[in-house]
C-alpha cells in the first residue's frame, strides 16, 4: 500500500529538491507519526497541522493506504 505526502512551506526542505509531493510505500498500517519519523526522518513537533485527504487528523491517526497527507508548518509573520 502507498500514501502520498505533500509538503508545504519550510517542510519542503525535508523532500528532494524541486519536489513538494512524494509517494511512500507501507508494508503495514502506520500512524502519521510513524511515517513522519520512520520513513521521512521528520520530527512531528515541527508541524502545526496534518491533513489526511483534506481533513485535520492527529499524528496518531492510522493510515490504511491510498490517502494523501498534507504537512502544514507553523505560520509566521506578525
Amino acid at each position: 500500500m502507498e500514501v502520498t505526502i505533500r509538503a508545504t512551506g519550510i517542510v519542503r526542505d525535508y523532500f528532494p529538491p524541486g519536489q513538494d509531493r512524494i509517494t511512500v510505500r507501507l508494508d503495514r498500517p502506520l500512524t502519521v507519526k510513524e511515517i513522519l519519523v520512520e520513513k521521512l526522518g521528520i520530527n512531528p513537533d515541527v508541524l502545526m497541522a496534518v491533513l489526511v485527504d483534506g481533513r485535520y487528523r492527529s499524528r496518531d491517526y492510522v493510515l490504511a493506504g491510498g490517502e494523501e497527507i498534507t504537512l502544514v508548518p507553523p505560520l509566521g509573520g506578525g
